[in-house]
This record gives C-alpha cells, structure tokens and sequence, in this order.
C-alpha cells in the first residue's frame, strides 16, 4: 500500500494506493464512496493505469502520529479515541462492512480536536484482523501516555490487557472505557457539589457577617 499526501485550495488528502484492484461495482465500495458511515473519513476513488487510488478528505484533522508527536494523551484524549474505535467497530456491523478492511494503524486514524472526533481510513482491498492491529494499536498508545494523569495511565493499560486476551471481544473495550467515564463522572459531580456547597456557605457567611 503506498501513501501520498496532496492539498488543493481548501482540502487536504491522504491518498492510499492498495496492492490489489478494487471492485467499483462492490457494496463496500458504494457504500463508502457515498461516505454513509459516519465515523469513517469521507473520500473518492480514482482509477491511474489499472490501479485504484482512495482519496480520503483530512482537511482540519491531524493523524494521531502528528498529535502525538510530541503531546502526551490525557485521559480526555484517550477516552476519545477508544469511543471512536467503539463506535467505528458498530457502525461496521451495522453497515454490514468487513471490520478486517478498516486501518487502525495511528497514521491513519485522523482526530479534530476541537470537535472531538475520530475519523478512520476504510480500504477496500485492505485484509488486516481487527484483534492485532487493535493489540498494535494499544500498544503504540502506553509510551504516549500522560504518565502524570493516573487515570489515563489505568485505562490504557487495563484495555492493552484486554487487547492481549484471547477472548478479546469489543464488549471488554466498552467495559474498561465506559467503567472509566462512569466513575470520572461520579468524581465531577462531587467535586461541583463540594464546590457548590462552599459558594453557599460563603454567602451565607457574608449574609450573617
């Protein structure tokens, strides 16, 4: 698969060319040319000298490689993408697309920051089995882990063991993030409780001073 990178006026393009023709006429290919998944990055396909090149739009996105370049992963940032790669893998069975053609290498996983949001490359032709590359995946994450914030740092590694298990089953991935996001919530509440309930007793402090 070769990788190219091209800009016109107002959008940029990831450009991948696969090792074996693609079938225009096939339900994968329609439905990813009609971009009706959601979660994967909108793109077209072109035909040069008997191959096939996917254009995918990445226009204001940034691959995680770039992002985190140098930029450690919160827990924010990593609840983020594990909720992509959730609902990537949903949205696969729901469209009835083959998970095994989905890219889940990090240069190919596409993030907007500011809207929050995980984009993913889907290449027909592609053969990759979902439960090693998410292995790589989670194993690529652990170094880039903000080793300051414990609770990013317990959510990579409990889900990098689960990645290594041999049940490994998509409901594992939801157990450690959504158990993770439930408890963050809990610690949220109390903490704008607590700070709630000292306003008020400030106020009530100024009232009877």
């Amino acid at each position: 698969m070769r990788t190219e990178y091209k800009r016109d006026m107002n959008h940029n393009y990831l450009i991948l060319t696969g090792d074996e023709r693609i079938d225009t006429d096939s339900y994968q290919v329609r439905m990813i040319v009609a971009n009706a998944v959601p979660d994967l990055l909108q793109c077209r396909i072109q035909g040069i000298d008997g191959k096939f090149m996917v254009y995918y739009d990445i226009t204001s996105r940034h691959s995680m490689t770039a992002l985190f370049e140098e930029k450690k992963m919160d827990l924010e940032s990593l609840q983020m993408i594990l909720g992509g790669f959730i609902q990537i893998m949903e949205e696969m069975s729901e469209y009835l697309l083959n998970p095994c053609q989905l890219i889940l290498e990090p240069e190919y996983i596409y993030l907007d920051a500011e809207r929050k949001s995980v984009r993913f490359c889907y290449m027909p032709g592609f053969h990759g089995e979902v439960q090693k590359q998410f292995q790589s995946l989670a194993e690529y994450i652990l170094p880039k882990l903000d080793h300051e914030d414990g609770k990013a740092v317990m959510l990579g590694y409990s889900v990098y063991r689960r990645a290594l298990e041999d049940s490994f089953h998509l409901q594992h991935i939801k157990q450690e993030l959504y158990q993770e996001r439930s408890e963050t919530a809990k610690t949220d509440s109390a903490i704008n409780a607590a700070s709630r309930q000292k306003t008020a007793y400030d106020l009530s402090k100024k009232k009877t001073g």
